[in-house]
């Protein structure tokens, strides 16, 4: 009886072959070109990911000085705030605050009072 030879078959979506067993068999300048590529093209990948998009490093930066800016607006807003209710609570119990108020910011006197001003070198 004749010996039968089994034949490795080559499929449609490996018509080259295993390509990875080629490539262990093939000299090394090859296989270290290769990966050299695929390294520099995942650490070009991962460049274009840090410096484009919406998650990018720039738009990160952007967006926590703009968010910096919003806070130190929120605590000046909120001095203001708090000043002016002091003011306010000073202007409906305090008498004397606003005889002072009168008298600096609106230069208002009482009848037949005489203010005199001197100027200081």
């Amino acid at each position: 009886m004749p010996r039968r030879v089994n034949r490795n078959k080559t499929s449609i979506f490996a018509p080259a072959g295993n390509l990875i067993k080629r490539i262990s068999l093939e000299d090394s300048l090859f296989r270290r070109r290769a990966v050299r590529i695929g390294f520099v093209m995942i650490a070009f990948i991962f460049c274009y990911s840090l410096l484009s998009g919406a998650y990018s490093l720039p738009q990160v930066v952007k967006l926590s000085m703009e968010r910096d800016g919003l806070i130190q607006s929120n605590r000046e807003q909120f001095a203001a705030l708090v000043d002016a209710e002091r003011i306010k609570g000073m202007l409906t119990n305090n008498p004397l605050y606003i005889k002072f108020i009168a008298r600096t910011k609106y230069h208002m006197v009482f009848p037949n009072e005489t203010v005199y001003r001197h100027r200081g070198h």
